[in-house]
């Protein structure tokens, strides 16, 4: 993978970046990527889960000492 850094100012030359990284370490960081978005989808799930349970208990609680 080679990465061109285009430089704003004229007059000078361009920055080439050549990183050597296996196309194993970018499968993995793809993967971890993932795995981060999903964890993150679940837990929000979760949470909301939660807190609309608390809401309904709390609700039906309020409905019940009226």
């Amino acid at each position: 993978m080679s990465i061109m850094v285009r430089s704003p100012v004229d007059g000078v030359s361009d920055v080439v970046v050549v990183s050597v990284v296996p196309a194993s370490e970018v499968v993995v960081v793809e993967v971890v990527s993932v795995v981060v978005v999903v964890v993150v989808v679940v837990v929000v799930v979760v949470v909301v889960g939660v807190l609309s349970s608390i809401v309904t208990v709390i609700v039906s609680s309020a409905l019940y000492a009226t």
